[in-house]
């Protein structure tokens, strides 16, 4: 399932606001690891995965603008991508 916010006219920013798109490349991976989950298989090999504890990178957050004077201001949650406000949901939640 992809979030195609960005694509969405309606959903894109008005001239009083400015969208930030994070737009990660092919190769993008975390190096960092906070740890390990694993188990031996019925086969007698060793499956493990590593995680990071972090919160995924939203795609898109959109912004207002002061037109007085062009100062980044609030953040516009509805137009943001689905991933940017379940990050916005979970930063509120760990406060």
């Amino acid at each position: 399932m992809t979030d195609d916010t960005w694509l969405n006219p309606r959903k894109g920013p008005t001239t009083n606001e400015v969208a930030i798109d994070y737009i990660k490349g092919p190769d993008f991976r975390v190096v960092w690891a906070d740890g390990v989950v694993g188990s031996l298989t019925p086969s007698g090999q060793v499956h493990f995965a590593l995680y990071a504890e972090r919160p995924a990178l939203p795609g898109r957050q959109v912004f207002k603008i002061d037109p007085a004077t062009g100062v980044l201001g609030q953040e516009v949650p509805e137009k943001a991508s689905r991933v940017a406000q379940l990050c916005a949901r979970w930063r509120a939640m760990s406060l």
